[in-house]
């Protein structure tokens, strides 16, 4: 499964915090004048012997002439020289790793936020940056990556821990945990995210854009389209240069593409569907799926059509139907199919936790078999018109089958063939 993107707000590049900080914006606003009278910077031997007075100067600075491209080798240099001075000073330690962050030398800015928060652990911010640093650091192996995603989830905590009232705190714990999803796809991981943006938003003073672009990229995953929609949008207001809109729109023309396409196959007589039909099975005797539990491989379900089930799940359940054809979209997560079952009802298929081999491999004609089938109807508002479609979403491959084949089978008949 492809990783969908996970923005971070960093202080460092959009930083609205600090437009609103007394203390850098008159920093700025020194150097700017200073750059503008002469055309350079202020030298930094300039507080004479007093280093610890010195590092801290030329910290502040330099963290405020970071904010300014043009000026952020220099911004660096000066760092670097401040926590020479003063090794004690653990907001130059941290914007120093910042400065490296930057530079994509994570292992580097991973260990001067260590150091910085050695010599000071109640450092909320700082904290957001080590979780960043451990979601971006390359690593050799899935496990290593694993323990790095879990250690920014536990530095995320331990900031929204030191002040529970910060938005920005609790927007990177959802970052964290959306991260974490889209490597491990532990669901409970995707629901924590959501509640840390929820709480992001509530405490916000300023819109975050990347939070509604974030959270709106979980809503488009679950298909809550209508949701999506209403965050990109709020992103792109907020922020048309995350091209927010753009995905809206990809959303809207997806859901009316299907609806239109159902519309016009119901109208349609098309002979060679209406014989597919006629062949899918309308009684299902002993079904194997897979499962964790040997007493539960094979079992007696009722089977019924699209029309017959409940919205959500719908247990001790069998959907049968036919594949009609494969719906494209970007995002490609999930995998979308048009099936029709034994009464005519066309539906979409959504598939999760599958790559491109095995999508490729399910055909026009194929017979599906779903355990347990959680139906949702989509829906979107589009011209003062509501655009709506059925859709059953399988989650657990382990609960569909292809042509009486577990999709594990399926998976290592591509890899075999990958492999060779």
């Amino acid at each position: 499964m492809n990783e969908l993107e996970v923005l971070d707000d960093t202080y460092f590049q959009k930083d609205r915090d600090t437009k609103i900080n007394e203390k850098y914006a008159s920093i700025l606003e020194m150097v700017e004048r200073d750059h503008a009278a002469h055309g350079k910077l202020l030298d930094f031997d300039s507080l004479g012997d007093d280093k610890k007075k010195e590092s801290e100067y030329l910290g502040l600075k330099s963290k405020a002439m970071d904010f300014m491209p043009e000026h952020q080798v220099a911004a660096k240099e000066g760092l670097e020289k401040a926590v020479e001075l003063d090794p004690e000073n653990s907001e130059a330690t941290r914007d120093l790793g910042v400065a490296f962050y930057k530079l994509r030398d994570y292992d580097k800015s991973i260990s001067l936020y260590t150091k910085a928060l050695e010599l000071n652990k109640d450092d909320k911010k700082l904290l957001g940056y080590l979780s960043m640093a451990m979601r971006s650091a390359p690593t050799k192996s899935d496990d290593q990556k694993l323990e790095n995603l879990n250690k920014g989830i536990e530095f995320a905590k331990v900031a929204v821990n030191l002040d529970i009232n910060d938005s920005h705190s609790w927007y990177l714990l959802g970052n964290s945990y959306m991260t974490s999803f889209f490597a491990t796809e532990k669901y409970d991981d995707l629901d924590k995210s959501l509640k840390a943006y929820m709480q992001a938003e509530k405490l916000q003073k300023y819109p975050n854009p990347d939070l509604y672009n974030n959270r709106a990229t979980i809503f488009t995953y679950f298909e809550r389209y209508s949701e999506a929609i209403r965050d990109y949008m709020r992103a792109n207001t907020i922020d048309p240069g995350l091209n927010a809109s753009a995905k809206a729109e990809q959303i809207c023309s997806f859901v009316i593409g299907t609806t239109r396409m159902i519309e016009q196959k119901k109208s349609a007589k098309n002979k060679k569907i209406q014989d597919m039909v006629k062949t899918i099975p309308k009684k299902v005797g002993e079904v194997k799926f897979l499962s964790t539990k040997e007493n539960d491989q094979t079992l007696k379900y009722k089977l019924q059509d699209q029309s017959e089930l409940n919205a959500g799940e719908n247990l001790g359940v069998i959907f049968c139907g036919k594949v009609i054809c494969q719906i494209h979209k970007s995002p490609d997560v999930p995998a979308c199919f048009l099936c029709i079952d034994s009464k005519s009802n066309f539906t979409v298929l959504s598939l999760y936790n599958i790559n491109k081999g095995i999508k490729d491999k399910i055909n026009y004609g194929d017979e599906i078999l779903i355990r347990d089938p959680t139906l949702i109807f989509i829906s979107i508002e589009y011209e003062s018109r509501l655009l709506t479609y059925p859709c059953i979403k399988v989650i657990n491959l382990s609960d569909i089958l292809v042509n009486e084949q577990t999709l594990a089978d399926v998976y290592s008949r591509v890899e075999a063939v990958s492999a060779n």
